[in-house]
């Protein structure tokens, strides 16, 4: 089963920086490596398979095959490979943290943690976004402890601080381990009450699960000591909206496009709000402005579409439900 939750991060993982690869190829591999370089994956991945009939026993084969799916992003099939190579040669150190990634990456954190680990030290000084795949496979294996070690050496924060506890609530929430994240934050908020945010991610802990009272109490909150955080707005808009009280939603959202014009996600929730109450001009314009800002949306496409059929541009609106179509089968392709 894949990881469904890294990608919300907006983390890019990337090879952690390592001191020098101290592979021995022939020219063959020479030339793969040439091919991944430019990013022709299937090319390279085609040579190295023709490679493995006439010499299956050479030396960085198996390396290569790791890396050339790894770079396509097959990752079930580069941790066969990446296996075999740490059995030729278990000092392989580019082939040992792509296994851990690999792992991580196909949701089997408890198998990436004794493989990342080895980086760790190397990441946490160099490569913010390899200690933070580090610190997401501590909590997602409930180490709580070591995952928050790494989180505060990362932000460079006293472990028990106020902040380092609104940090970790925060990265525990992006997956999906909401009452942990809910632990962390009113931790922090008792060791200090005023924190910004901490609010917010107790917020939106119960707006997962769908206890609207309880999320609309907390950015509440959030707003009495943080008024201006624009995201507190938009998502008190979006819980007052779920709990049908259209007028306070789009109050709060406007509030919150005021304090920040370049979220399309307060203009889709607009959006909906306008749709509902068929104020249909003005969500035309909002779903425009959504799709401007994010053109690869399938909400805002989505939603755009609804606008024009409730104004009567019905080729306009089959268009729009026709390209936000595409991007949902694109998106779950990408998923599989």
């Amino acid at each position: 089963m894949l990881m469904s939750h890294w990608w919300k991060l907006g983390i890019v993982v990337v090879f952690f920086p390592l001191a020098g690869l101290a592979q021995t190829e022939d020219e063959p591999l020479a030339a793969v490596r040439t091919l991944l370089q430019n990013g022709q994956n299937d090319a390279a991945i085609s040579r190295l398979e023709e490679i493995a009939v006439s010499q299956p026993a050479l030396s960085g084969l198996q390396h290569q095959l790791g890396r050339a799916y790894y770079a396509k992003g097959d990752y079930l099939v580069a941790i066969e490979h990446l296996k075999l190579a740490l059995k030729q040669d278990q000092d392989d150190r580019d082939a040992t943290q792509l296994l851990g990634l690999s792992y991580y990456l196909t949701g089997q954190p408890a198998k990436a943690i004794p493989f990342l680990r080895q980086f760790q030290s190397e990441a946490e000084g160099r490569t913010p976004d390899a200690a933070f795949v580090v610190a997401l496979c501590y909590a997602l294996t409930k180490q709580h402890d070591e995952a928050m070690r790494v989180i505060s050496r990362l932000y460079d924060l006293r472990a028990d601080s106020p902040a380092a506890h609104l940090i970790f609530a925060r990265t525990l929430l992006l997956q999906g381990l909401d009452l942990v994240a809910e632990r962390e934050a009113r931790e922090a908020l008792r060791q200090s009450p005023a924190l910004p945010e901490a609010h917010f991610v107790l917020g939106q802990a119960a707006l997962y699960r769908a206890d609207f009272a309880k999320a609309i109490a907390e950015f509440q909150a959030e707003l009495e000591v943080n008024p201006g955080y624009a995201p507190a707005f938009s998502r008190l808009g979006e819980a007052y909206f779920r709990e049908g009280k259209w007028n306070d939603a789009q109050s709060v959202v406007r509030r919150s496009i005021s304090l920040d014009a370049r979220s399309p996600g307060s203009y889709i929730l607009l959006c909906k709000i306008l749709l509902h109450n068929r104020e249909s001009l003005l969500a035309l314009r909002a779903a425009q402005r959504a799709v401007s800002m994010d053109s690869r949306d399938y909400t805002a496409h989505y939603l755009l579409s609804q606008a024009y059929r409730q104004t009567g541009q019905s080729e306009l609106a089959r268009r729009e439900m026709q390209i936000a179509a595409l991007l949902e089968q694109q998106r779950a392709s990408s998923n599989r």
